[in-house]
């Protein structure tokens, strides 16, 4: 089962319900928006998608099906811009 892991050298700075992630490494910065910014704080490492998607769940009334491509849309994009590491 894969978990997600933020990368620990990236500062983050939440706004109201957005974040701004500051990539030294990678000289970006980026930013999350509310639904992003839950997954985010929840990779740490612990969780898989499922918990991720059960987590968008108890914060917003969506479908499970939405919830799960939003939440796979999500972690593709962090893991694309290396912002978080999958673990075993």
């Amino acid at each position: 089962m894969t978990r997600y892991r933020k990368r620990s050298d990236i500062t983050a700075q939440t706004v109201d319900d957005e974040t701004l992630l500051l990539d030294v490494a990678g000289n970006n910065i980026h930013q999350l928006n509310a639904t992003a910014t839950l997954v985010w704080e929840h990779c740490t490492g612990d969780a898989d998608a499922d918990q991720l998607v059960a987590v968008i769940l108890e914060h917003y009334s969506v479908e499970p099906a939405l919830a799960r491509t939003d939440v796979q849309n999500i972690l593709d994009q962090l893991l694309s811009l290396n912002l978080i590491e999958a673990v075993e």
